[in-house]
């Protein structure tokens, strides 16, 4: 049961793959341009230079690769329910229909926790947002404010001063 569970899983996750080549590759690009540019990766800091409710949650991520849990949370609290969604969502995607089609049962449609998940973390980062600009910005890292964006870039341009 075992390696046919891995395998039906293996099966959904290569058609997944297959299916979304368009985005990851376009992801990639978009990715790959902004470090080759020397520019950060988040659109709104680069367009505005303001911080977006999800600045931090990129070096957390790194900061838990690390093995740096306590930093982590510091950076972006946030990223430990990301990570839980992460897994909630392999979990119900791929594992319980593999399961479930191996002991012969027909596969329910799953997805409901996830976008649950999805409402709360995301709420959650919004007030989160609201506090940080609030407490922190525009001093704290990860909440400061990038000086060379491309809208006083503009201006600057046009002669006007910010």
């Amino acid at each position: 049961m075992r390696d046919g569970l891995a395998r039906k899983a293996g099966e959904r996750i290569k058609k997944d793959l297959q299916d979304a080549w368009a985005g990851i590759l376009t992801v990639t690009v978009l990715v790959l341009g902004a470090l080759l540019l020397g520019r950060g990766l988040c659109p709104l800091r680069e367009v505005t230079g303001l911080p977006c409710p999800g600045c931090g949650l990129t070096r957390s991520f790194l900061l838990i690769a690390q093995g740096r849990f306590g930093e982590a949370w510091c950076m972006h609290p946030f990223s430990y329910g990301w990570l839980l969604l992460a897994v909630l969502s392999a979990w119900e995607r791929y594992v319980y229909p593999a399961l479930r089609e191996c002991r012969g049962e027909s596969i329910p449609e799953t997805g409901r926790l996830w976008k649950i998940g999805l409402i709360l973390v995301c709420a959650g980062m919004l007030f989160y947002y609201v506090y940080r600009m609030g407490t922190c910005f525009p001093d704290t890292e990860p909440m400061t404010y990038r000086r060379d964006n491309l809208l006083e870039l503009l201006l600057r341009a046009q002669g006007l001063a910010i």
